[in-house]
C-alpha cells in the first residue's frame, strides 16, 4: 500500500463528506431558524 494511493482517494473522501455535510445542512437550516426564533421568543 502505497501513500500515492490514499493521496488519490482522500481528496475524494474529502469531496464526499463535504457535500453531504452540505446537504445535511441546506436540510436543517429551516429547523434551526425555528428554533433561533424560538429561543427568541423564549428569552424576551
Amino acid at each position: 500500500m502505497g501513500s500515492h494511493l490514499l493521496r488519490g482517494i482522500i481528496p475524494g473522501v474529502r469531496t464526499t463528506l463535504r457535500d453531504d455535510a452540505l446537504k445535511r445542512y441546506e436540510a436543517l437550516k429551516p429547523q434551526v431558524t425555528e428554533m433561533k426564533a424560538e429561543l427568541m421568543v423564549g428569552w424576551e
